[in-house]
């Protein structure tokens, strides 16, 4: 199966992402799937209950979230979670946050700066956010669900198990990074970035764009076009050349995370450079899964990270930059032990 479609035998490839069924595997897997269904009435009745849920306990949070703005965020949420359920199936791309944002826009101008428009957009985001997101990783999982045999009531239920243990422990686990003091600290560890980017794009559809910071519309327009033009010169060179051409979502990432991960994604492409000329096959095959692996190691360490920052002590080892006068260059990487505030 290549992106959840089933494959006959005769297309099948020596891809090894690729997912290969024979046509009685096929069939056995359809028996299994559609052995049971879930009552139609179920959807449009848990959806009613949250929305009730939400219309009455989201003002209560966030007074200038007015009810009537949530009853109305959840009767066109329903669009926008169609749409990108199904592309998601086809691309494995959820566009929620796109979504999202055209809701935060839309709510935000609606409240104004007198009904603290910014609250209301950042509020409704997050609602549209949640549910379009839902909705597309549920078919996503279905999707899994077949593959592995599993019925979907069978599915369906593990959702609503990760949903209630994920209700849960996520308020812990945003405390255990809240209490370190360190989030959407500038240079911090946790610098949080979409915080500011989506406050921003409230306070654009609240105030205009004349809320921004002085030259930032020029700017954002300079690194539209550049970014476009940079894709645009990838597709036309041959492969051979338009490899070395640098991706602009690669150089945007460092401006959303912060200048740190570009050390790991620098290290990462060295590596890959080198196993795709030792052993071509297997790092074409096997690199985005190492990749992979290697973004949620890092992201593992965060946990650890925060239990020694709440303690109050310092990482083991530290790495960062660092200018004159200990460097002649305009910066140079330094490694040291006994944390940032012991560096060069």
């Amino acid at each position: 199966m290549a992106d959840g479609l089933p494959m006959d035998e005769d297309t099948e490839t020596d891809n090894l992402l690729e997912f290969k069924e024979t046509p009685a595997e096929k069939r056995l897997r359809t028996e299994v799937f559609l052995r049971e269904t879930i009552p139609w009435w179920l959807a449009p009745l848990g959806y009613g209950g949250l929305a009730v849920l939400s219309i009455i306990f989201i003002p209560m949070i966030f007074a200038p979230v007015k009810w009537f703005y949530v009853a109305v965020a959840y009767a066109i949420t329903p669009l926008f979670a169609l749409p990108n359920s199904y592309g998601c199936g086809l691309t494995d791309w959820d566009c929620s946050s796109m979504y999202a944002k055209l809701a935060l826009f839309v709510f935000a101008a609606w409240a104004g700066v007198e009904g603290n428009g910014v609250i209301v957009g950042l509020g409704i985001c997050g609602v549209v956010i949640n549910a379009t997101s839902s909705a597309a990783t549920l078919m996503g999982d279905f999707r899994t669900g077949y593959i592995c045999l599993a019925a979907p009531r069978a599915m369906f239920g593990a959702q609503l198990v990760g949903q209630l243990l994920g209700a849960l422990i996520t308020p812990y686990a945003f405390m255990l990074f809240y209490r370190t003091g360190q989030v959407n600290v500038p240079g911090g560890p946790y610098p949080a970035p979409f915080a500011d980017i989506y406050r921003g794009m409230a306070e654009i559809g609240t105030k205009g764009f004349g809320a921004l910071p002085k030259y930032c519309t020029l700017l954002m327009g300079v690194f539209f076009i550049a970014g476009m033009l940079i894709c645009l010169i990838r597709d036309l060179l041959p492969r051979k050349w338009a490899k070395w051409v640098p991706s602009p979502m690669a150089l945007s990432i460092p401006f959303y995370i912060g200048a740190a991960s570009a050390i790991d994604f620098w290290l990462g492409s060295v590596i890959l450079m080198i196993w795709e000329r030792l052993h071509p096959a297997s790092a074409e095959q096997l690199g985005p899964t190492v990749g992979a692996g290697l973004l949620v190691g890092d992201g593992l360490w965060a946990i650890p990270s925060s239990l020694i920052a709440i303690a109050g002590k310092a990482p083991p080892l530290c790495m960062g930059f660092y200018g004159a006068p200990k460097c002649s260059l305009p910066y140079c990487m330094g490694i040291w032990r006994g944390g940032s505030k012991n560096g060069p």
